[in-house]
């Protein structure tokens, strides 16, 4: 938290995940959520975008974090695991 009250956390990019993984287990799920997507959104490339990607939906599926944070979520994972797509379908489906 001091290097985000400092305004650093883009020089240590592992910060983020420090303070989303401490906000998780503190069952802090939204304000983790906030964090891992300031992360994605300032490095989507990174080697462990993928993996926060995953956990944003896991957490979205065990209702933990709200729609707001679930859209963006869903459709990056969607798009990387077509069985995820299709079994999000058949729940719409009448």
């Amino acid at each position: 938290e001091m290097i985000e009250n400092a305004g650093e956390m883009d020089r240590w990019p592992m910060s983020y995940l420090i303070l989303a993984e401490v906000l998780s287990r503190q069952g802090e799920f939204e304000q983790a959520a906030k964090v891992y997507e300031t992360y994605l959104s300032t490095f989507p490339n990174a080697q462990t975008s993928e993996a926060i990607r995953r956990t944003l939906y896991d957490w979205r599926e065990l209702q933990v974090i709200k729609a707001a944070i679930e859209l963006e979520i869903s459709s990056v994972s969607k798009a990387t695991d077509p069985s995820l797509a299709s079994s999000e379908q058949e729940k719409v489906a009448p």
